[in-house]
């Protein structure tokens, strides 16, 4: 599933690559009940593809920015 959003995030023309914005909050909500390590990193792939073509600072909201902190957090305890 993940494969397949980061394609159209890394590929995608910017009107799908904003159509898709509103996939943040379900990955958020699945990476913060798994703990799955693939799933973890396939997330946080998507994360970071959702946070480079993000430009503006009006498409991602502040408390989604502060979820994807969080997550990478997590990622990063041993």
């Amino acid at each position: 599933m993940f494969g397949i959003i980061n394609i159209f995030i890394e590929k995608g023309e910017k009107k799908v690559k904003e159509g898709l914005v509103d996939l943040i909050n379900p990955i958020i909500k699945i990476m913060d009940t798994s703990e799955d390590p693939n799933i973890l990193e396939k997330g946080a792939i998507c994360l970071k593809n959702f946070l480079k073509f993000t430009t503006e600072a009006d498409k991602i909201h502040k408390d989604q920015i502060n979820k994807i902190i969080n997550n990478v957090k997590k990622l990063l305890l041993p």
